[in-house]
């Protein structure tokens, strides 16, 4: 989801002759940092990424032909076709609905697990709930209002959090996360439906800077409808990454 990038810390920007194996950085801003002399092995990469370079070659058009294979949808959210944008949200949204089957028959407890600090299941549903809200219902639909439990993205800015009705504390149940993502996707799904090729284009009006995001201005009705069905895919397959650690740490136990 579109994020104003986030304040940057005070903290050493050079590391010379340092060992950082087993780091971890998490909601970073890695624009334009170059790291040299490294020695890594099973070192991940995950993220947003608009230009790799590994060893002087160009990695990304690689990496971008391997996702567009193995995941064609994610090409059909972003070829600017209404008719792509459906065919990719009928694509990530049964894979939803697969993995919801899926998760009806585990442990509630097992929902609420964090892998490495990141979204647990439930977390992960609330947030895209929280998206929905910000980019569907507010910016396309006009709506004011934010659900109480939805999870805002880790950097969001502390002066625009306050506008919002969130309980930092929340912690619903399967059932009522469920029931207010099932309404959620609901709204997605009509939007999509009732668009037009022309209307993508089209400009919605600007709302008062009262909630997330603050300035409305500039987006176009394509970008909001293709910002959720992004985060939908990522997350998905975020869940489903951290669902099976999950799984597989309580058949070891």
């Amino acid at each position: 989801m579109p994020a104003a990038t986030p304040p940057v810390p005070e903290f050493e920007r050079r590391w010379t002759n340092v060992d950082l194996s087993g780091a971890r950085f998490h909601n970073v801003v890695l624009s334009g940092a170059k790291i040299t002399g490294v020695w890594a092995r099973d070192l991940v990469v995950d993220g947003d990424l608009r230009g790799l370079t590994v060893n002087g070659i160009d990695v990304m058009p690689y990496v971008e032909q391997r996702l567009a294979a193995e995941h064609p949808e994610l090409g059909q959210i972003w070829s600017g076709d209404l008719d792509d944008l459906r065919a990719g949200w009928a694509t990530v949204r049964a894979a939803w609905e697969s993995t919801e089957a899926e998760v009806a028959a585990l442990d509630e407890a097992m929902l609420h697990e964090r892998v490495d600090d990141e979204y647990s299941y439930l977390e992960t549903l609330r947030h895209l709930v929280f998206a929905s809200d910000a980019w569907l219902r507010r910016c396309l639909l006009g709506e004011t209002d934010f659900w109480y439990a939805g999870v805002p993205h880790d950097e969001m800015e502390p002066e625009v959090l306050e506008l919002l009705p969130i309980d930092a504390a929340a912690d619903p149940a399967l059932d009522e996360v469920m029931a207010v993502r099932l309404d959620r996707r609901g709204v997605l799904d009509r939007l999509l439906a009732e668009a037009t090729p022309d209307a993508l284009a089209e400009h919605p009006p600007a709302r008062e800077r009262n909630g997330y995001p603050l300035d409305t201005s500039g987006r176009t009705v394509g970008e909001c409808l293709r910002c959720i069905v992004n985060e939908e895919w990522w997350h998905h397959r975020y869940a489903t990454r951290d669902l099976a650690v999950v799984r597989q740490g309580v058949a070891e136990r």
